[in-house]
Protein backbone atom coordinates (compact mmCIF):
# COMPACT_ATOMS: atom_id res chain seq x y z
CA UNK A 1 0.00 0.00 0.00
CA UNK A 2 2.75 2.38 0.88
CA UNK A 3 4.60 1.69 -2.67
CA UNK A 4 1.31 2.21 -4.67
CA UNK A 5 1.12 5.75 -2.37
CA UNK A 6 4.60 6.51 -3.89
CA UNK A 7 3.73 5.75 -6.90
CA UNK A 8 0.72 7.91 -7.21
CA UNK A 9 2.99 10.74 -5.62
CA UNK A 10 5.66 10.49 -8.03
CA UNK A 11 3.01 10.40 -10.82
CA UNK A 12 1.59 13.41 -9.37
CA UNK A 13 4.45 15.26 -8.98
CA UNK A 14 5.46 14.62 -12.67
CA UNK A 15 2.21 15.37 -14.27
CA UNK A 16 1.65 18.30 -11.87
CA UNK A 17 5.89 19.15 -13.49
CA UNK A 18 4.74 18.91 -17.28
CA UNK A 19 1.71 20.52 -17.14
CA UNK A 20 3.76 23.55 -15.81
CA UNK A 21 6.09 23.59 -18.01
CA UNK A 22 3.43 23.75 -20.95
CA UNK A 23 2.02 26.44 -19.34
CA UNK A 24 5.23 28.41 -20.23
CA UNK A 25 4.28 31.28 -22.29
CA UNK A 26 5.40 30.95 -26.18
CA UNK A 27 6.84 32.72 -28.24
CA UNK A 28 4.02 34.11 -31.60
CA UNK A 29 5.54 36.00 -33.89
CA UNK A 30 3.16 38.90 -35.56
CA UNK A 31 2.56 40.13 -38.94
CA UNK A 32 3.06 43.81 -39.28
CA UNK A 33 3.00 46.90 -41.46
CA UNK A 34 5.47 50.01 -40.90
CA UNK A 35 3.46 52.67 -41.74
CA UNK A 36 5.96 55.27 -41.11
CA UNK A 37 9.57 55.10 -40.33
CA UNK A 38 11.94 55.81 -39.94
CA UNK A 39 10.39 59.21 -40.14
CA UNK A 40 12.09 62.59 -38.80
CA UNK A 41 10.38 63.77 -35.65
CA UNK A 42 10.98 66.91 -33.80
CA UNK A 43 9.03 65.95 -31.33
CA UNK A 44 9.36 63.74 -28.69
CA UNK A 45 11.92 61.04 -28.19
CA UNK A 46 12.04 57.87 -26.67
CA UNK A 47 8.60 56.80 -26.76
CA UNK A 48 7.42 53.29 -26.73
CA UNK A 49 3.50 52.37 -26.87
CA UNK A 50 0.99 50.55 -27.77
CA UNK A 51 -1.81 52.16 -29.32
CA UNK A 52 -5.26 50.87 -29.11
CA UNK A 53 -7.71 54.10 -29.66
CA UNK A 54 -8.12 57.12 -31.85
CA UNK A 55 -8.14 59.26 -29.05
CA UNK A 56 -4.68 57.27 -27.24
CA UNK A 57 -3.06 57.99 -31.21
CA UNK A 58 -4.39 62.14 -31.01
CA UNK A 59 -2.72 62.32 -27.80
CA UNK A 60 0.84 60.66 -29.37
CA UNK A 61 0.25 62.96 -32.24
CA UNK A 62 0.41 66.32 -30.13
CA UNK A 63 3.90 65.29 -28.67
CA UNK A 64 5.22 64.24 -32.28
CA UNK A 65 5.53 66.30 -35.45
CA UNK A 66 3.98 63.74 -37.72
CA UNK A 67 1.27 63.59 -40.91
CA UNK A 68 -0.21 60.59 -40.16
CA UNK A 69 -3.58 59.78 -39.34
CA UNK A 70 -5.84 57.08 -38.05
CA UNK A 71 -9.81 56.79 -36.98
CA UNK A 72 -12.09 54.49 -35.01
CA UNK A 73 -12.59 52.90 -37.91
CA UNK A 74 -8.83 51.96 -37.82
CA UNK A 75 -8.95 50.85 -34.22
CA UNK A 76 -11.65 48.44 -34.56
CA UNK A 77 -9.37 45.30 -35.92
CA UNK A 78 -6.05 46.99 -35.19
CA UNK A 79 -3.49 48.10 -33.14
CA UNK A 80 -0.37 50.75 -33.76
CA UNK A 81 2.73 49.94 -32.16
CA UNK A 82 4.87 53.32 -31.76
CA UNK A 83 8.40 54.05 -31.03
CA UNK A 84 10.05 57.34 -30.67
CA UNK A 85 13.58 57.42 -30.75
CA UNK A 86 17.03 59.59 -30.19
CA UNK A 87 20.46 58.68 -31.27
CA UNK A 88 23.91 60.43 -31.30
CA UNK A 89 25.02 57.98 -34.62
CA UNK A 90 25.87 59.24 -37.34
CA UNK A 91 25.09 57.40 -41.16
CA UNK A 92 22.82 54.72 -40.63
CA UNK A 93 19.42 52.87 -42.09
CA UNK A 94 16.89 51.04 -39.83
CA UNK A 95 14.78 48.80 -40.58
CA UNK A 96 12.19 46.95 -39.08
CA UNK A 97 12.33 42.86 -38.98
CA UNK A 98 10.80 41.32 -36.77
CA UNK A 99 7.82 41.71 -34.21
CA UNK A 100 6.65 38.93 -31.51
CA UNK A 101 4.93 38.21 -28.60
CA UNK A 102 5.93 36.39 -25.00
CA UNK A 103 3.25 36.45 -22.72
CA UNK A 104 2.48 40.50 -22.47
CA UNK A 105 5.61 41.62 -24.06
CA UNK A 106 5.91 42.60 -27.33
CA UNK A 107 9.54 42.69 -28.79
CA UNK A 108 10.13 44.79 -31.74
CA UNK A 109 13.43 43.87 -33.44
CA UNK A 110 14.58 46.74 -35.69
CA UNK A 111 18.45 45.90 -38.09
CA UNK A 112 20.69 49.13 -37.43
CA UNK A 113 22.62 49.33 -41.50
CA UNK A 114 25.99 51.74 -40.49
CA UNK A 115 27.25 53.85 -43.17
CA UNK A 116 24.49 54.16 -45.52
CA UNK A 117 22.14 57.32 -44.81
CA UNK A 118 22.65 60.71 -43.64
CA UNK A 119 22.36 61.41 -40.00
CA UNK A 120 18.62 60.85 -38.32
CA UNK A 121 19.41 61.99 -34.95
CA UNK A 122 15.69 61.72 -34.08
CA UNK A 123 12.58 59.30 -35.62
CA UNK A 124 9.84 57.52 -35.28
CA UNK A 125 8.64 54.04 -36.12
CA UNK A 126 4.75 53.29 -36.51
CA UNK A 127 3.59 50.09 -37.06
CA UNK A 128 0.68 48.56 -37.40
CA UNK A 129 -0.29 44.94 -36.34
CA UNK A 130 -3.60 43.39 -35.51
CA UNK A 131 -5.19 44.40 -32.02
CA UNK A 132 -6.25 39.79 -31.92
CA UNK A 133 -2.37 39.68 -32.58
CA UNK A 134 -1.42 41.83 -29.23
CA UNK A 135 -4.07 40.55 -26.81
CA UNK A 136 -3.34 41.13 -23.42
CA UNK A 137 0.04 42.52 -24.53
CA UNK A 138 1.43 45.58 -21.65
CA UNK A 139 4.96 46.47 -22.47
CA UNK A 140 6.56 47.19 -25.70
CA UNK A 141 10.71 46.11 -25.88
CA UNK A 142 12.73 47.29 -28.21
CA UNK A 143 16.08 45.03 -30.02
CA UNK A 144 19.25 46.20 -32.40
CA UNK A 145 20.61 44.04 -34.49
CA UNK A 146 23.71 46.33 -35.40
CA UNK A 147 24.47 44.85 -39.11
Amino acid sequence: MKKLKLIGLGLLIMVTSIAFIGCKAKTITIDFVVALGPALNLGSTDLKKIVHTEDEWNVILDGLDLDVTYDNEFFKDNSLLVYAFGTPAKGYQMEVTNISKKGKEILVEIDVFWGYMDMISMGTFVIEVKKSDIKNANSLRIAYNEI
